[in-house]
């Protein structure tokens, strides 16, 4: 690997991320995830709101989140990214809970904000959630 190649990569000019973590003591049907910041870096990432996360166009992001909570009954629960208020549902991770218990849900997918640039949020559908804990990872790759 050239000097040049391993300066680029590791410029934070060029490598952007951020984390933000689930900011909520309960998680309710059908409502969007909020989360707090922990760090960013750079200026292509951003938090608008206390649910969206903004990705500024012109380049490619690796997303990872987790979602995991305690629910009273037995229920599906399922966390769908949503891209400028439009379900991505191919992203969308849930699971069967048969009885009350904490059980959670993670996904890894990438966003394509080379055309335009993207508000994300994360959906939240099932019983309600108490004690939920959580988080949102992201990288600019390109």
């Amino acid at each position: 690997m050239s000097s040049s190649i391993s300066y680029e990569f590791y410029n934070s000019n060029f490598l952007q991320n951020a984390q933000f973590v689930l900011d909520a003591v309960a998680i309710t049907n059908a409502t969007t995830i909020p989360y707090a910041t922990v760090f960013i870096n750079g200026t292509n990432i951003s938090k608008p709101t206390a649910s969206t996360i903004a990705l500024a166009s012109g380049h490619m992001y690796l997303i990872s989140c987790i979602f995991k909570g305690s629910v009273t009954t037995s229920t599906t629960i399922k966390v769908t990214p949503r891209f400028n208020t439009v379900e991505q549902t191919q992203f969308s991770v849930g699971t069967v809970i048969p009885f009350a218990t904490t059980a959670g849900v993670s996904g890894t997918f990438l966003a394509d904000a080379s055309i335009a640039s993207i508000t994300l949020d994360f959906l939240y559908n099932g019983t309600n959630a108490s004690t939920p804990t959580g988080s949102v990872s992201i990288v600019q790759i390109t």
